[in-house]
């Protein structure tokens, strides 16, 4: 394949492209995406923060390569905050044009004249693992990239992924771009964004990935989330990005992102086999966690610092990970609540199914135990949800003055939790 260049700085047009808002971006800033690419697209507020991340970190010098740009949005906020040339690979040529265009667009937003990290930086439109053609074409010199960065494209729509879905392959890239890297007390910096719904073991192959390349490299993993019951990323960091006192790191944005996101870290992985779980009662409380906390492994020591050992799970995996606890929640700071997706008292269990048909008599069994308002956290079809909640706000309206709450489902058993918030 034929390798072109496109230069970020001389990029200006922006017809044939979709043109929309990142909420999470400054005001005023806009991007451009092809028409399958903006699902895809990295948040700015979450791309910014990574740039932010590595800033006061030692790494070596030279230009930021993204073997699979995209869209540009991550390579850009990076870019910005480092102040480095950008290289970006892409082999779709429309989504390398987008690239050059978001680029050109955020230093333009950010800074009055162009810059020299803009002037020098370019996008490639060919295959990431064709390492010396690229580097041929331009003129990238041995041991000068000062940063690895891959986010490799995964399928769309599926629940699980292989390693060997991820294109392009971490390892050819890896292979390919080892005699590129810059060093720095002989160390090169490597970021792989990849899919959070990795497992343990896939986690391990990766690692494995890394060090067969390079056997003495550090590394951490690092997950984040925005909320909304699931995990939004999963990065491993490496080699002079790494952090010695890091086993492992959670990020959680805030829905706000002018907030500085939680960032909570640890030096040691807790072992969960002797995680217990148990039935609540009345009286008791329910918390659902953020599931990248949890996923993480960090919600342990957060729990334990909050309630000792007293507490058990309802269900620890999935979007919904809860536990049961005696005792309400007082948080220390006020921006935990980050962490946490609901939590109440149990005041009321009812032991029949919940579904459109039955929505009657569950409105009934809600509105005589004083709620006004009832969240239902219950696995439902997409398409049914917000129908049974309209009926069930409609039924409460009548006790406008009393508690809003939460219902929630055993993971086992036809059995629902109504929790007043405290």
């Amino acid at each position: 394949m034929m390798v072109e260049v496109l230069q970020p700085i001389e990029a200006h047009s922006k017809s044939s492209f979709v043109i929309q808002e990142d909420k999470t971006a400054p005001n005023g800033l806009t991007f451009v995406y092809t028409s399958d690419s903006k699902p895809l697209s990295t948040p700015w507020q979450v791309s910014d923060f990574r740039g932010i991340l590595m800033k006061d970190l030692n790494l070596p010098d030279g230009p930021i390569l993204d073997c699979a740009c995209g869209s540009g949005i991550q390579l850009a906020a990076i870019g910005l905050q480092l102040r480095r040339p950008m290289y970006g690979i892409e082999l779709d040529k429309n989504r390398a044009r987008a690239s050059a265009s978001n680029i050109r667009t955020s230093f333009d937003f950010f800074d009055q004249t162009p810059s020299e990290a803009l002037a020098m930086s370019k996008i490639f439109v060919g295959d990431s693992t064709s390492a010396t053609d690229i580097c041929h074409i331009g003129q990238i010199k041995e041991r000068s990239i000062g940063l690895l960065y891959l986010d490799p494209a995964r399928p769309r729509n599926s629940r699980t992924h292989s390693i060997e879905e991820m294109q392009p392959p971490l390892d050819a890239v890896l292979r390919a771009w080892g005699p590129y890297l810059a060093h720095r007390d002989a160390l090169p910096a490597i970021c792989f964004d990849v899919s959070p719904r990795l497992s343990e073991e896939q986690r391990r192959e990766i690692e494995g990935i890394l060090k067969a390349q390079y056997p003495e490299i550090p590394y951490f993993w690092q997950w984040s989330s925005r909320g909304g019951g699931r995990t939004d990323r999963l990065m491993l960091w490496a080699g002079c990005l790494a952090l010695p006192e890091v086993k492992r790191r959670f990020v959680r944005y805030p829905p706000n992102p002018l907030e500085e996101p939680i960032v909570l870290t640890t030096n040691k992985i807790l072992d969960l086999e002797n995680t217990s779980f148990n039935d609540p009662e009345i009286g008791h409380f329910l918390t659902t966690l953020d599931t990248g906390f949890v996923e993480s492994g960090l919600a342990i020591t957060w729990l334990n610092t909050m309630f000792g050992h007293e507490y058990t799970w309802l269900e620890y995996s999935g979007r919904r990970p809860t536990l049961t606890h005696t005792k309400a929640i007082h948080l220390k700071n006020p921006n935990e609540d980050l962490l946490i997706q609901a939590s109440g008292e149990i005041v009321a269990i009812y032991t029949s199914e919940i579904s459109l048909s039955t929505m009657d008599e569950f409105c009934a069994f809600a509105l005589s135990n004083g709620f006004s308002h009832l969240t239902l956290r219950i696995p439902m079809e997409p398409n049914e949800q917000p129908v049974m909640q309209r009926q069930l706000d409609r039924s409460l309206e009548i006790n406008n003055e009393s508690p809003s709450g939460f219902v929630m489902k055993h993971p086992e058993k036809c059995v629902y939790f109504l929790c007043f918030v405290r």
